[in-house]
């Protein structure tokens, strides 16, 4: 014990001082001597996470890995790829094209070794620790923290290949199947982390996907193990959206794609408005309105057979999310103008969410047999019945409204279950 502690200590020293030496080789713009010294040390990291892990646990040295191998690398080489693309478009000469491919592929490969050596972690640390990482792992696992780490490793390998965006003509550039297949992977491994969600919701912010992105950023949110800074890029997703969603309406927009298309997006637009509304607590008088716009298009576009199972499922999670983000936000954080707003903000959110449960429910019962696919799904009926059980939380208020809404929601469920299943 006392020769391995002598082990891990050299090697906790010898990672100090690389460290120290790549901050001055950075400094002096060394960028092969940099890439060396790095290699050295993300083979000592590694030691110490494989043969020394409590060490490298206390130590936090997962995350100097990350920061000190990778991400700093990866952060000067998206900084010079884009003064170089900057210089190609102002200077359109064959060396400056040159240059910029050259640095392209230079970045590629960097990604591409360093993908190759986050897979190579994970296996050995399965292999080592007899990990199953086919499905999730419970809190009293003894192997927690080991699990943990590889959860980690999945949410990075997302990144990794998150970062091809930044290539120029790369065929990856806008391509992320790989990157979400990794963070669904820490997801079913972890699903109480919040992380990998909020990195999926990056993506759909990548496609311009406001809905699916907020659905992402509130798992991201409101998961047992929160990623906090969900929180403030939800605020900017609202913010951008509220901007969208002013100039279309004061524009004469012409149609620029196929029509169910574009009246899906009108629809998603309108539909994170209104909880953008809800969040802010601002612009409530505008509300009322936009929730019966956004109702008609529901209904039409339903009877098209536009949404699919996990779309709805993913509508009703968001408007049950916002309900538990509207009534429990901390209102010692709030303005003035948000505590003034709040009461009714919260009535509003539920209205939000009885009409658009209503709304499906009625819908369901008007179509015929061969079209109850969604009637049909065990998988609806657990999301309905989760959802009578959160109004029923103790933190909405108890009015003589609220509970009348109430009993109406439940009579139409049960009868329509009964009726059909």
């Amino acid at each position: 014990m006392e020769a391995d502690s002598g082990v891990s200590k050299q090697l906790l020293q010898r990672a100090s001082q690389l460290e120290r030496e790549i901050h001055i080789a950075t400094k002096e713009k060394r960028h092969s001597q940099v890439a060396s010294l790095r290699t050295t040390l993300r083979s000592h990291y590694e030691q110490l996470i494989l043969s020394h892990y409590n060490v490298a646990v206390k130590q936090d040295i997962e995350l100097c890995l990350w920061q000190q191998c990778f991400y700093k690398a990866i952060q000067e080489y998206r900084e010079r790829v884009r003064r170089a693309a900057q210089a190609t478009a102002k200077n359109q000469t064959r060396s400056a094209k040159e240059e910029q491919q050259k640095l392209c592929r230079s970045f590629r490969g960097f990604l591409e070794s360093s993908t190759e050596f986050y897979h190579q972690l994970v296996q050995k640390l399965q292999t080592y620790y007899d990990l199953d990482l086919g499905h999730l792992f419970s809190s009293d696992d003894p192997l927690v923290q080991q699990y943990t780490s590889c959860h980690r490793c999945f949410v990075i390998l997302g990144d990794l290949a998150r970062y091809h965006r930044d290539l120029i003509n790369d065929p990856a550039q806008k391509n992320w199947a790989q990157a979400a297949v990794h963070y669904q992977k820490a997801i079913k491994l972890w699903p109480d982390n919040g992380h990998p969600h909020n990195q999926l919701a990056v993506l759909c912010a990548y496609k311009d996907d406001e809905f699916r992105t907020l659905y992402h950023y509130y798992r991201a949110l409101m998961s047992k193990i929160p990623f906090n800074t969900a929180r403030d890029n939800i605020n900017a997703l609202f913010e951008k959206n509220r901007s969208r969603f002013s100039g279309e309406t004061k524009s004469s927009r012409k149609e620029r794609m196929e029509p169910k298309k574009q009246k899906l997006m009108d629809f998603f637009m309108i539909f994170v408005r209104l909880h953008g509304i809800l969040v802010s607590r601002t612009s409530l008088n505008i509300f009322c309105s936009l929730l019966q716009n956004a109702s008609e298009l529901f209904g039409k576009l339903f009877l098209e057979d536009i949404f699919s199972e996990i779309v709805l499922t993913q509508m009703m999670v968001v408007n049950i999310l916002t309900l538990t983000y509207v009534f429990e936000t901390d209102e010692t954080t709030k303005t003035y103008a948000h505590a003034a707003n709040s009461s009714e903000a919260k009535n509003l959110a539920v209205s939000l969410a009885l009409a658009f449960f209503n709304n499906l429910l009625g819908l369901c019962a008007e179509l015929d047999d061969t079209r109850l696919e969604y009637a049909d799904s065990s998988y609806s009926f657990s999301i309905l019945l989760h959802f009578s059980r959160v109004l029923s939380c103790s933190f909405f208020p108890k009015n003589h409204l609220y509970e009348i809404s109430l009993f109406l929601f439940r009579f139409r469920f049960w009868l329509f279950f009964f009726l059909f299943f």
